[in-house]
């Protein structure tokens, strides 16, 4: 079906489940479509056909770290535990290559009556290590997974985080060909989640094959070299992993794909500039009819508008409406923010340099703000937007726009820089100024 370069191969790969409205209409379907034959009359079903999959179709090569992204029930899990052989196709072919760990629903297997070390040992049998294996390697299983004492506790004594740290540690523990990871970088703590990700890295560099999948977008992104975009059941889109999370992350935002929805000439057409209007379904507190009535994104360089960033120069724009009192002294703020709403970039028109003029009453004004964006965590970011009055010792809000959208931000090297908590920015990091018709800032 394929080379010995290939450590999965999947070929129209589709998996149907059937759906019964009610408990007696699984009755029904075993006993009446018998008797509906033999009377020679028409053959009801009593069950709807969900398909979780259709026609999927991937190839990943030894040593490749290969990313799968989509939605809540576009069908990433159902094509892991099918790769797995924890569910048998209804249609299609996979072939896997070598030894297989697959890191899904960490600790379901685990009995909670047995203590942590049994647990243990027969996770690991079950994975294909021997009693020797286990021996050789439990020292180093129980320091990773970092439990204490409580390895000898029965596991159902144990918190959810204990449960997977413990499963996780034996999972990863197994040295296989081929590691399947389902959202495993999302469990125990944060110090924990580190070690995961050291772990998985390890065995990257190591030339590991990888199938990855995360809801982390700029996981994908830093990780996998290729990624494929599961939608409905179906691929919408492979090939390289930053291309399709570009594009997957853009449908998150408008709810479509226009490379898919428009035609090839309409796509020539998109001008550089991509304007979002801020609606009445945001976030938006406003005073005395201020107004940021829309503003954009794009690449400095390029003019493209983006919303996946990845280290490189960006120009945000806004469009102001100022109400009939004018605005003297304007104050302009942008601010980053992470998990837990914590600020990661935060700076205003003045913090950084920018004197901005007086803003006439009653007109639209447009201003540009470029900056760098500093090496900061990868991971997902909201933007907010902000307006105020400037006056020194008590600067008042005009329009405050929280979570215009929402970024994703993955540096371009695999060695990832991590930084957390705010990141310092001067007039030397941004530029920010009034935008005067057909001038520049």
């Amino acid at each position: 079906m394929s080379s010995d370069s290939s450590a999965i191969e999947v070929v129209g790969l589709s998996k149907c489940y059937t759906l019964y409205d009610q408990p007696a209409d699984r009755l029904r379907q075993f006993v009446l479509p018998r008797l509906q034959r033999m009377a020679g009359a028409g053959v009801r079903a009593y069950y709807r056909e969900f398909w979780a999959l259709r026609d999927v179709s991937m190839t990943i090569r030894h040593g490749e770290t290969v990313g799968i992204i989509g939605r809540n029930g576009a069908g990433k899990s159902t094509l892991l535990q099918l790769i797995c052989g924890t569910l048998t196709p209804t249609a299609g072919d996979i072939r896997v290559s070598g030894r297989v760990a697959a890191l899904l629903e960490l600790g379901s297997g685990f009995n909670p009556e047995f203590t942590g070390l049994e647990n243990v040992k027969t996770y690991a049998a079950v994975l294909g290590l021997t009693p020797a294996d286990v021996d050789s390697r439990l020292d180093d299983i129980l320091a990773f997974a970092d439990i204490g004492d409580f390895v000898h506790q029965p596991v159902k004594t144990y918190s959810s985080g204990m449960l997977v740290r413990l499963a996780f540690a034996v999972a990863s523990s197994v040295n296989p060909d081929v590691l399947i990871v389902d959202e495993a970088l999302s469990v125990g703590d944060l110090a924990f989640q580190n070690k995961c990700l050291r772990r998985i890295e390890q065995f990257i560099a190591s030339g590991g094959t990888t199938l990855f999948v995360s809801h982390s977008p700029a996981q994908v992104a830093a990780f996998c070299s290729r990624a494929y975009w599961l939608h409905e059941g179906r691929v919408r889109e492979s090939g390289d992993a930053k291309s399709v999370v570009n594009s997957y992350v853009n449908f998150m935002r408008d709810g479509y794909d226009r490379s898919v929805d428009e035609p090839p000439a309409a796509q020539a057409s998109v001008p550089s500039h991509e304007w979002v209007v801020v609606g009445s379904a945001q976030d938006v507190d406003a005073r005395d009819g201020h107004a940021i009535e829309a503003f954009s994104l794009t690449d400095a360089a390029t003019g493209a508008p983006v919303t996946a960033l990845f280290g490189l120069p960006q120009r945000l724009r806004l469009r102001l409406r100022v109400a009939t009192t004018g605005v003297a002294r304007p104050l302009v703020g942008v601010g980053l923010f992470g998990a837990l709403n914590l600020p990661i970039v935060h700076f205003n028109s003045a913090a950084v340099g920018a004197d901005l003029p007086p803003l006439p009453a009653g007109n639209a004004h447009e201003l540009s703000a470029e900056f760098d964006l500093p090496m900061i965590a990868d991971g997902e970011y909201v933007l907010h937007l902000g307006l105020d009055d400037g006056e020194p010792g008590a600067s008042t809000m005009l329009c405050h726009v929280r979570a215009a959208l929402t970024l994703l931000v993955a540096c371009r090297k695999r060695a990832r820089f991590r930084q957390y908590g705010v990141v310092p920015v001067d007039e030397s990091t941004v530029r920010i100024g009034v935008v005067e018709p057909g001038g520049a800032v």
